[in-house]
């Protein structure tokens, strides 16, 4: 946990689909707070995993494992980690929102065991 602590850029909450209306989807938070490390794919890294998922992966992201990481749930950032070690909080209208494609064990990490890798597409303008 301290290391995550320590690396992570953004403090999350998740949600999940509410209803099964693609239209007007309700979101419901399934959980309240993840601490995230999220580093955005070069275009170069974008065009070799464009066929990997719809829509294109743009950002990996690292975390602990929760049950509530499933692919099509989405990151809404809430705080975001300062230099002096504060978290300081988002407006809604500035928070980025990410949409989980895939979740990935990173094998041989060192303890704990229980760190993982996101596949994340950017909800909003990307660069």
């Amino acid at each position: 946990g301290t290391l995550m602590a320590q690396t992570a850029h953004h403090r999350c909450r998740v949600e999940q689909e509410e209803t099964g209306d693609v239209n007007a989807p309700g979101m419901e938070t399934t959980l309240a707070s993840i601490d995230l490390h999220v580093h955005e794919l070069s275009v170069r890294e974008r065009v070799a995993r464009g066929d990997e998922y719809t829509p294109r992966q743009t950002h990996s992201g690292y975390c602990e494992y929760d049950a509530a990481l499933t692919p099509g749930a989405r990151l809404v950032e809430e705080f975001r980690h300062q230099e002096d070690g504060t978290w300081e909080p988002v407006a809604a209208a500035e928070a980025q929102q990410w949409q989980i494609l895939g979740v990935n064990y990173l094998a041989g990490f060192p303890q704990p065991h229980t760190q993982v890798a996101l596949d994340l597409h950017r909800m909003g303008p990307v660069r």
